[in-house]
């Protein structure tokens, strides 16, 4: 694959018309000017069309045999889709010592009214051997995973996500879930939240914003119980205005991934709402907390 071209970045392509077939190494890093990927081997057929505007395609079907991603060489990636006005559909197969990947499906770029519909499979990922992330030390993961949403950020998405069959394993510790479903809607400013799971179901709806809801959360959970060890701090910033509507059946995950040493020895209900002179009517039943041996 030549250019004749020192330029670099997104504007490095200059042909209208393509029908390519890779095969060899490609820096990669140079051809996006990203230092976090490395050189590329390949075996691809590429053909389509790419010109300004929309009407673009590419079918791209082969095998990347080595990947470099943030000093981490990927093994064995397969791709067959195609790209066609701003939508994907086609497969993604890694076969990985540190992770087997499989998705499917179909991705379609718009904006606010981008939708995507993906099914995928996740078998022994670790993201700290991958070089993605330190936060679960050694752990690697399994699921099964369906999402079918429309949108592109948490603030304008509708739909639903799937996880099933999840599993994570360290060396210090382990967890699994069978099942877990969420469904997200938003009109205009009012927004919906519902999850159902092995541990419990929970219901929110109002007015709020993903990103300020768990530090909402943080600050109800503190208000009932202020001496919680493991706790993160609150604060008195009130953005949200929401009820919530929790039935909580098991505590393991708080204790996996938050570290909050609560056990239940009955399920909790907790019960949210505009009401009292703080703002909120509150209700926390069913909770027992079990301290750390120091």
């Amino acid at each position: 694959l030549e250019r004749d071209s020192d330029r670099r970045g997104a504007d490095w392509w200059r042909f209208e018309q393509t029908a390519y077939y890779l095969d060899g190494i490609t820096r990669l890093g140079y051809v996006l000017d990203d230092e976090r990927f490395g050189n590329i081997s390949a075996n691809l057929d590429v053909d389509g069309t790419l010109r300004k505007g929309n009407d673009q395609r590419i079918a791209l079907k082969g095998n990347i045999q080595k990947f470099q991603y943030n000093n981490y060489v990927y093994n064995d990636l397969s791709i067959d889709g195609d790209y066609q006005k701003n939508t994907f559909n086609g497969q993604l197969t890694l076969t990985d010592p540190n992770g087997d990947i499989d998705v499917s499906g179909m991705i379609l770029l718009n904006g606010q009214q981008s939708k995507t519909n993906l099914t995928g499979t996740v078998r022994h990922f670790n993201p700290q051997a991958l070089h993605l992330s330190n936060q679960f030390k050694d752990a690697s993961f399994d699921a099964d995973i369906d999402a079918d949403f429309t949108g592109n950020s948490l603030s304008n998405m509708n739909g639903t996500l799937d996880i099933s069959h999840f599993s994570m394993t360290s060396s210090e510790e382990s967890y699994a879930l069978n099942d877990l479903h969420l469904l997200a809607a938003n009109d205009g400013d009012l927004r919906y939240l519902n999850m159902q799971s092995d541990f419990g179901n929970v219901n929110i709806q109002g007015q709020y914003d993903y990103a300020s809801l768990p530090q909402s959360i943080i600050n109800f959970i503190g208000s009932k119980l202020p001496t919680l060890p493991g706790l993160p701090k609150t604060n008195n910033v009130r953005h949200n205005n929401f009820t919530i509507n929790a039935d909580i059946t098991r505590s393991d995950w708080l204790n996996t991934f938050l570290h909050i040493p609560v056990t239940l020895n009955q399920p909790m209900h907790v019960d949210e709402r505009p009401g009292t002179e703080d703002g909120y009517d509150h209700a926390v039943t069913g909770f027992h907390l079990r301290r750390r041996e120091l």
